[in-house]
Parts: structure tokens; sequence; C-alpha cells
């Protein structure tokens, strides 16, 4: 079983911190190949009667197989939680997204006290086939952060991009604008929404591409966004090449240079799950937006969780070419006390 590759969309929001730097989130999907499982594994416990649910966008892409239950090591205590692994088949090419929330079944999903968003493409590889385990797609941001989130559409068609939003009092809209119109007609326009994270919680935006008088949607897109209380540098240290030592609940961040726009992007692989946990994933520019072709710095922050031994291993490649074809492979050793 292995992780599933991350893509970037072109899709982005700009986090606008402190001190007026820019950060980009890209918003990511999962590649797996058209002979590939797609494997979901979440916790969840049952004595507290929340479970997880989900819902496919995307049915004729990819499919519900079965699910499994593992119970944890200390299931034999009463209200242990379990680890619940979701098996899906893929059915042809193309996107897709699967959207998990937490939440009581006599409750309703708009009382979910979680999200997880599974964003999904689906291609022909040359890869053998097997079971890919998907990263959740959720997006970090802190109290205070401004966002920019940018999306095509061409008002000729009657398509426009319709927004929703599950958590207003989390994640709030404070402008939506045509920020690019076309200059000969039929030419696409961009449109631009401005929000600012008022809250902490967790927030799914779905936008879908449709006529105003249309109830279905051609296109769909999701993304979640967590919104956390400002981040303490001061507990966040850097990641060294070599050994590290940790122990468990302290968190370090590591910070590697790529280039997107020549398709050579940094993929990472953990040789042991459960050790230490990616808490977030972000790209930040190097350049004002819309300049094209310049390098991002990508950070992952890390938290240990229980005592162990893992490797970080990253590579450098083209995700259409595959690990084999890496131009340059980092290993990190983390040894959690």
């Amino acid at each position: 079983m292995r992780k599933a590759f991350l893509l970037a969309f072109s899709m982005v929001l700009f986090g606008i911190l402190g001190f007026s730097a820019i950060h980009t989130i890209s918003e990511t999907a999962n590649i797996i190949g058209l002979l590939d499982k797609a494997v979901i594994e979440l916790y969840e416990n049952p004595s507290t009667g929340y479970l997880w649910h989900f819902d496919i966008f995307g049915s004729d892409i990819i499919e519900f197989q079965n699910k499994r239950v593992e119970p944890s090591s200390d299931s034999t205590a009463v209200g242990a939680p379990v680890k619940v692994i979701w098996l899906f088949k893929a059915l042809k090419k193309g996107k897709a997204t699967i959207i998990f929330r937490l939440y009581r079944p006599w409750e309703g999903k708009e009382n979910a006290v979680d999200l997880k968003v599974f964003n999904i493409v689906i291609e022909e590889t040359e890869e053998a086939p097997d079971e890919r385990i998907l990263e959740d797609c959720t997006s970090i941001v802190y109290l205070g952060d401004e966002l920019t989130l940018n999306l095509e559409e061409n008002p000729s068609t009657g398509y426009s991009w319709h927004l929703s939003n599950s958590n207003p009092e989390v994640l709030s809209l404070s402008e939506e604008i045509i920020t690019k119109s076309g200059k000969m007609p039929g030419e696409p326009v961009i449109k631009e929404w401005k929000f600012k994270a008022i809250n902490s919680g967790i927030c799914l935006l779905s936008f879908q591409l449709r006529r105003n008088a249309d109830e279905e949607s051609i296109e769909e897109r999701f993304i979640v966004i967590r919104v956390e209380k400002e981040k303490e540098l001061t507990e966040i240290k850097e990641l060294k090449k070599g050994s590290n030592t940790l122990n468990i609940g302290e968190t370090v961040i590591l910070s590697l240079e790529e280039n997107a726009s020549t398709g050579f992007t940094w993929h990472l692989s953990l040789s042991e799950e459960g050790i230490v946990k990616i808490t977030s994933k972000t790209i930040t520019t190097q350049a004002p937006p819309g300049v094209l072709g310049a390098p991002s710095m990508v950070s992952w922050t890390f938290k240990a969780v229980k005592p162990g031994k893992v490797t970080l291993t990253l590579k450098k490649y083209r995700s259409w070419e595959g690990e084999e074809a890496a131009v340059e492979t980092l290993n990190y050793f983390i040894s959690v006390k």
C-alpha cells in the first residue's frame, strides 16, 4: 500500500499573513492510476456516537467498494477509538471528490464536528496497480488571515461560479469581484473572492459552475479551510538533515524550494505511520502574484505523536514520470522519545 501522489490545481488561495508576506495554498488532489484502489483511513470513537459519513462527487468516476474496522491496541478499554478503512474503485479517468463528515447520525451532517476533503485525479499510469492511501486536502490558516481566491469563468457561455460557505462564522466573505475582464467578446474573466478568518473552526467552501437558472452544475470545486489560533513560532524548530530527536508533542518544520512551472515538485513519504503527524503543508511564493515561473518554498509542519523512529523521504520528480525518475532524493531521520 502506497500514498497517492499530490497534484496542485490552478485554484489558489493567497493568505496574507503578518509582515505583508504572501502565502499561496494550492487546491491539491491525490493522483491515482485507473487500476489502483483508493484507500482512506480515519479514526472514530463509536462510544461517543460520532461516526464518519461520506459523499462522493463524481460517482461516475469512482465508487465505494467496502470498509473495514481495525481496533486500536487498547481496544479492550471502554471508549477506545478505532481505525476505519474505506476502499474505493476507480471507474474511468477524470476528477472526483470524496467529502467525509464526522457527526452523530441522529443530529445530521449539518451538525458535523469535523470535515475531510479528498480530491482525486484518476489517470492512466504505467505503474503496477496498488492500493493508494489518500491524503486529506485541508488547508490550515490562522486567525486574522486574509484570503483571496481566484477562478476563471466565461460569461459568454452563461456559466458562472457560485459559492457556498458552510461556516461563515469562521471564514467571512468580504468581497466578490471580477478582477480581469476579457478584452474580446467570449474571452474568459477572473472572478475573485476575499475572505477573512474571524474565528477558530473548520469551513467547507463549495464552488459550482452553472447557469443561474440551473440547479445542476457542470463542474464543482471543494476546499476545506481549518482556522487555528495564531501559530507560536517559538515552539517550532527547523528539521535538520540527518538525525533529529523529538519529544512527544514537539513540532518541527521542513522547508524546501521547488518550481512547479518546470513540473518538478517534492513528494513526501514516511517509513512508518503514526509516529509523527503532518499538521500542515503550505507553498510560499517568492514573487508577486501573477508572475509565472518563479520558484516557491514548500513547507511541511510535523508534530511528534508517539515514541518510535521514522524516516522522511522526499523525492523531486514530475508526477507523470513517477518516483523512479526522481532527480533528487533527501532523507530525514526522526526519533521520538
